[in-house]
C-alpha cells in the first residue's frame, strides 16, 4: 500500500501472552502438562527486559487494512501439526547456541 511508505506496521493480534501462559496453552494443545525451566546463565539482565509484548494492528487495519485472520489457538494448532508432520527431521534431544 502506498499509504505505508515510510511507516512502521505491526503486524499482531492485539493481545498480549506471558511465555508462562503460552506453555500452559501449549501444553493443553498437546494434552500434557508443560513446565517452565529457566536456566540463570541464559537469562538476560532485568534492566535489559521489556515488561510487556504487545503488537497494536491498529496501524495495519487502517494503512492496509489487514487483521489477523487466524486466532493465536488455531495457529498454534497448526504449527503442532505441522512439526508433529515433520518430526523425524528435528534432533531435539540437542539444545543449539
Amino acid at each position: 500500500s502506498p499509504a505505508s511508505v515510510g511507516q512502521t506496521v505491526q503486524l499482531g493480534s492485539n493481545t498480549e501472552s506471558s511465555v508462562r501462559e503460552l506453555v500452559a496453552l501449549i501444553g493443553s494443545l498437546l494434552g500434557r502438562r508443560l513446565k517452565v525451566e529457566s536456566d540463570a546463565e541464559r537469562r538476560r539482565p532485568r534492566a535489559s527486559e521489556v515488561e510487556r509484548l504487545y503488537a497494536s494492528n491498529q496501524k495495519a487495519l487502517e494503512l492496509l487494512g489487514w487483521q489477523p485472520k487466524i486466532s493465536l489457538v488455531r495457529g498454534l494448532e497448526q504449527t503442532i501439526d505441522w512439526f508433529r508432520n515433520r518430526a523425524t527431521r528435528y534432533k531435539s534431544d540437542l539444545y543449539h547456541i
